[in-house]
């Protein structure tokens, strides 16, 4: 008998992150000099092309250095609920609260930027959730 699994995107998406290795937390040196560059890029009109790609590269680490801690929020938010359709929407929403903690971190401030981030990032889940359950 020959049972084909489907995949979801979920399913994709966490094969990816698990054969790239353990995603590593960014340490605090690492995130002052990662937005200290951002910050000085992102103030500026007409960037050159070269710089542009470079911001983008920083945000990006920064971005993949806390899916996993938006996937683990999204499944706590999904406790009790079978539905897989729901743990996506959750990580999808986590990762639209995860990119406006991006662009809206201060590093002057001295709060690491998980503590930060994880403010936007459960306002987007329940968000989401509140969405989910009038749609359903």
């Amino acid at each position: 008998m020959n049972v084909h699994k489907k995949l979801t995107t979920l399913d994709v998406y966490c094969t990816s992150i698990s054969r790239q290795g353990r995603i590593k937390r960014l340490t605090r040196e690492e995130e002052v000099r990662y937005f200290s560059e951002i910050s000085a890029l992102i103030g500026q009109e007409d960037l050159p092309p070269k710089k542009l790609k470079r911001r983008d590269i920083l945000m990006d680490k920064i971005t993949r250095s806390c899916l996993p801690y938006v996937i683990h929020l999204a499944q706590s938010y999904c406790r009790g609920k079978s539905d897989p359709i729901l743990l996506e929407e959750l990580i999808a929403a986590g990762n639209v609260g995860l990119c406006r903690a991006v662009y809206k971190f201060n590093f002057n401030v001295g709060t690491p930027f998980y503590n930060y981030a994880s403010n936007w990032i459960k306002a987007e889940l329940r968000l989401a959730l509140k969405v989910y359950h009038n749609i359903v």
